[in-house]
């Protein structure tokens, strides 16, 4: 087993992994409030309604876990592909908030409460978000105040409100601050009428005076559960009237007005149907460029968990809500730009891994109607690309737009450098030290053609 890197900071436990599984060792100050969990009936409740991620306990045989620790790992089995807040569309973005208040509330019932509320302990299964921290949870204290409360603010409701009253790339916000966005930089970023709502003054704006003031002697007094609850409806009630008004954007509605007929489109995807067929052991793909997921579904229909991932956020959350609707639980659409992905976060640059670094777990990637956009607007080498793919996945699926397409010269008007370098041969000699051609179609009636990839040993 290999220890996790992100796993320092909270003294109640330490993580391990290996190809299959986490393992979650226990603290012995924390045996308490996790032996309380399990017997008040709060596992059961939360494991049935599939708002946790599920676990199994086995013993730690090799005492790897050494002196303060128990001697058990709680395992869980690895999902898929980890997402962070700064990757997620807005409703996703919700429902993650929505899903921490809910737990919050249930939890109270069983006399327990989240000491933690880190946007970073909830992760999608596909279009359902599940609280993987299993030691998130403590014994409450009739009276005592919830102590997750700053960093909830900081870590979901500053992030929406970001997002609805300003601009949805301020999310990315929390790509840098890793603790959450700090109130007072939420506030100096608004208006003072965008507080003009009795829960967004509460609970950033008046919150944000007090952000960095020290206080001692201070006791919170006749806190009881009753109104404990009721500020988790209240922070439920404003996050639920958040929305966001989605921009007019390039590739937003793409897929409604774009130059493909339907018997194009129909070829694309028998070809694309035929390739998957030949694959073998072919169970994570990354659908690069996905937009609102149309292609991603001929993945996820024939048993591939899917990443669909986009630099245009109105289509992520297309994709999202259209994943939803469908209950479409295979596919994970995440607002990432493939030419300038997430970087590696927190101490040493260990704490959160990049886009790139959670990749190496991909089995397929799927690559339609992209490269032109790489190497043209991007000015990325075909074989640069060639090699970011080699590490990353065993297959490849891959579209080619060749020069003559209405898009491409469009695009070699501002960079007409590439027209000597942008060409099919070019593309095709990239591939053929690190990649084997198992198959190549070309699309009927269009300037494209369709590849299909495996890395070579």
């Amino acid at each position: 087993m290999n220890k996790e890197l992100a796993s320092f900071r909270d003294p109640a436990s330490i993580l391990f992994f290996d190809n299959f599984h986490y393992y979650r060792g226990i603290g012995n100050d924390y045996l308490k409030h996790f032996e309380h969990f399990k017997t008040s009936g709060l596992k059961e409740r939360l494991t049935s309604e599939n708002l946790i991620i599920n676990f199994d306990e086995i013993n730690d045989e090799e005492g790897q876990l050494g002196q303060g620790y128990s001697n058990f790992f709680l395992r869980t089995k690895r999902l898929p592909f980890i997402s962070y807040p700064s990757e997620w569309s807005f409703s996703q973005y919700k429902e993650a908030a929505l899903l921490t208040l809910k737990i919050c509330q249930i939890a109270l019932k069983y006399g327990m409460i989240l000491k933690d509320a880190s946007a970073y302990n909830i992760q999608f299964y596909g279009i359902k978000p599940i609280l993987i921290d299993l030691t998130s949870f403590e014994i409450y204290e009739s009276g005592s105040p919830w102590k997750a409360y700053y960093q909830f603010c900081k870590h979901f409701l500053a992030p929406l409100f970001l997002s609805s009253k300003k601009n949805f790339h301020l999310q990315k916000l929390m790509g840098y601050f890793i603790d959450g966005i700090p109130l007072r930089i939420t506030v100096s970023l608004c208006s003072f009428t965008d507080f003009f709502n009795w829960g967004f003054l509460i609970h950033l704006y008046l919150h944000s005076k007090v952000e960095n003031i020290e206080v001692r002697g201070r006791e919170i007094h006749n806190l009881k559960p009753k109104k404990l609850e009721n500020i988790f409806i209240h922070l439920n009630n404003v996050i639920e009237n958040l929305n966001w008004n989605q921009p007019i954007t390039t590739w937003g509605k793409y897929n409604e007005f774009n130059t493909y007929n339907l018997i194009d489109k129909e070829a694309k995807v028998k070809i694309i149907n035929k390739y998957i067929n030949v694959l073998s052991n072919v169970k994570v793909a990354v659908d690069i460029g996905a937009n609102n997921g149309t292609f991603s579904e001929l993945l996820t229909s024939n048993g591939i968990y899917t990443i669909a991932i986009d630099m245009d956020e109105v289509a992520v959350e297309r994709s999202f809500l259209k994943s939803k609707e469908g209950l479409n639980t295979q596919i994970l659409p995440l607002h990432i730009n493939f030419s300038n992905p997430t970087p590696s976060i927190g101490w040493k640059n260990e704490e959160r891994n990049s886009f790139l670094a959670r990749l190496k777990y991909i089995d397929l990637i799927q690559a339609l109607a992209i490269i032109h956009h790489l190497v043209i607007s991007d000015d990325i080498t075909f074989e640069k690309i060639v090699a970011l793919f080699a590490d990353s996945c065993r297959y490849l699926i891959i579209e080619f737009i060749h020069v003559e397409d209405i898009q491409v010269q469009r695009m070699l008007i501002t960079k007409p450098h590439h027209r000597k370098y942008y060409n099919q041969n070019n593309f095709e000699t990239a591939f053929k030290d690190r990649f084997k051609l198992i198959e190549k179609t070309a699309i009927a009636e269009m300037s494209r053609d369709l590849y299909l990839y495996e890395k070579k040993d």
